[in-house]
């Protein structure tokens, strides 16, 4: 970790360099946390194929992401959420996630009676 010196000596070269240094370490830090939220993503994919005694195939894999990502914010928020705040949580984890075809997902987990909506059109988890 780079430590930043407190002195009024510091030249405009060295605070650069220490600027871009850590710069350096969050960029490094930000690629580990979406190595480790994607792995995430593949043990809660994995533990949703379990519980609908399926497997995971190429097909339905993001689905099944999807649905554990859906499951997380729900669990996690205690509250019930519109479609659209839903899915801006999750975009900022998959940016190539398309608004329609997350739609789309959110009403098969909804036939699949493992989600509901209310009235207001927020999204509860089922049972």
């Amino acid at each position: 970790m780079v430590r930043i010196k407190h002195t009024t000596e510091l030249t405009l070269a060295e605070l650069t360099l220490q600027k871009e240094r850590l710069q350096s370490q969050i960029t490094d830090l930000n690629k580990e946390l979406l190595r480790v939220e994607r792995r995430i993503n593949e043990i809660r994919a994995h533990q949703w194929a379990d519980k609908n005694k399926t497997k995971i195939t190429k097909k339905n894999q993001m689905e099944a992401i999807h649905w554990a990502m859906i499951e997380n914010v729900l669990t996690h928020q205690h509250r019930p959420h519109k479609t659209k705040q839903i899915y801006e949580i999750i975009f900022t984890h998959n940016p190539s996630l398309n608004y329609n075809t997350f739609r789309s997902y959110l009403h098969k987990f909804k036939e699949r009676s493992l989600l509901r909506q209310d009235k207001n059109g927020g999204w509860h988890l089922s049972g």
